[in-house]
């Protein structure tokens, strides 16, 4: 069944990490001919999922069967954690997303991601203060030119806190997708009409209590601007201006 889902480099890539001993750093020299040819015709999403195994090598197995028989699981890791307990515990974020940045590339996990679950990891990255993959993340979202915003169905979130970040983070998108079509920036060269919300956005209430997910010691001043945002008016106070920054 593996044959069915990875090609020929793929199964190379497993068999090198395979009889690679723990610790050793693997670079083929760029000055030899075959690592020459290598790195000039093998596509780039190989390359990140060899350097998936390769960084993560004591959830190698796990993660590899995972992205064979359920990629889903990588995508969005369930339980979901509260927005809360992402504040207080930053490491359970990367516990669940562990090798995010080489996933983005690999095909397996594409084809199995969906609009809901980016947007959802971009939540978790507001909850941990996570500029860097919250702007990567965005940047992930808009490359994918099938991906609207106004065809997100209701996930139905329970939780009401999760639910008020979903809401506001999909109004940002909007804004900030739509200003970077007001300037003409197109995704991967296409030009995509400006974006809308969901209906169901507009219909989720602020929180009755306040969450902050900004550190005691960092601080957020106030401007008209922030009055009007997503997250302030839901009763959130968050850095999710990075969110304009991709």
């Amino acid at each position: 069944m593996a044959g069915q889902f990875f090609s020929v480099f793929e199964l190379a890539f497993r068999i090198v990490m395979s009889v690679t001993p723990p610790g050793a750093i693997i670079d083929l020299p760029r000055h030899n001919p075959i690592s020459s040819f290598l790195y000039a015709n093998v596509p780039t999403r190989y390359w990140k999922l060899y350097h998936l195994f390769a960084g993560h090598r004591s959830h190698r197995l796990t993660m590899l069967r995972k992205l064979i028989f359920s990629p889903e699981t990588l995508t969005l890791p369930r339980p979901l954690p509260t927005p809360r307990a992402l504040r207080e515990d930053e490491t359970i974020v990367w516990e669940r997303y562990e090798g995010i940045d080489e996933l983005r590339y690999i095909k397996r996990f594409r084809s199995h991601d969906k609009p809901i679950h980016s947007v959802y990891r971009m939540c978790e990255f507001i909850c941990v203060d996570e500029h860097n993959q919250l702007m990567i993340e965005t940047d992930y979202f808009l490359a994918r030119t099938n991906w609207l915003l106004e065809q997100i169905a209701d996930p139905d979130e329970d939780d009401p806190e999760r639910r008020a970040l979903l809401a506001a983070t999909i109004e940002s998108l909007v804004d900030a997708f739509n200003e970077k079509h007001d300037l003409g920036v197109a995704r991967k060269d296409v030009v995509v009409p400006r974006q809308a919300c969901p209906k169901w956005v507009g219909e989720v209430p602020a929180l009755d209590r306040f969450l902050d997910l900004v550190r005691e010691e960092e601080e957020i001043f106030e401007s008209s601007i922030a009055r009007t945002d997503p997250f302030t008016l839901r009763n959130i106070r968050a850095h999710s201006a990075h969110i304009f920054n991709f």
